[in-house]
């Protein structure tokens, strides 16, 4: 009957430790698929909430090559260590007026818990029958996440890194060597924060 008891606490015990991962650390991948990054105190999933914006003179500054008469559009991507993907930030109303700004709330992974994730933002300029043009990527490189950012916006920053327009996304997806273009005259900047959620997606 000890024998029992002694091997029915080990299995309830194992998956907390795994849970839990590093004692230094407030958080942890979700045990067993570790696919999603959990708060380990309350057992909730973090997401990643971020604010991007802009000065609206963006929007009236097309970059060479744009089409007469061709209109701007938002184009967000993020990256991580296998590649890339599109993402989508919603437009946010404001009352002053003085940025355009738009939010975002992302689920985390292994590679954000790790520091391997950014954000990419510029603009696409598209008309009918005309070549699509692209002003510059600007690149924002997440942190590992810290308790300190739950609940607490980070400063506004500018973009660490930037690509030219029409196919920075796959220089930067295929880690090819650094690039300095001339930047544009109304950059972008994003700040984030970790908020807690019940659901593990958005």
């Amino acid at each position: 009957m000890k024998h029992r008891n002694a091997l029915t606490l080990v299995l309830v015990i194992a998956p907390v430790v795994l849970l839990s991962g590093c004692k230094s650390s407030p958080f942890a991948l979700e045990f067993p698929d570790r696919t999603s990054l959990i708060h380990v105190k309350s057992g909730l999933y973090v997401h990643r909430e971020a604010e991007l914006r802009v000065n609206p003179a963006r929007f009236e500054t097309p970059p060479d090559g744009a089409a007469p008469g061709a209109v701007p559009e938002l184009v967000a991507s993020q990256f991580f260590p296998l590649g890339t993907s599109s993402t989508y930030f919603a437009p946010v109303e404001q009352e002053s007026g003085e940025y355009l700004v738009w939010r975002e709330v992302s689920h985390m992974s292994k590679d954000d818990l790790k520091g391997r994730t950014s954000r990419g933002a510029h603009l696409s300029w598209e008309a009918d029958g005309a070549t699509t043009a692209y002003d510059v990527l600007e690149i924002f490189r997440f942190p590992p996440p810290d308790i300190s950012q739950l609940d607490h916006w980070s400063p506004w920053v500018y973009a660490s890194s930037s690509r030219e327009g029409s196919f920075g996304w796959h220089a930067e997806a295929n880690r090819y060597p650094s690039e300095t273009p001339a930047g544009p005259a109304h950059p972008f900047q994003m700040r984030f924060r970790l908020v807690l959620s019940e659901r593990m997606y958005p």
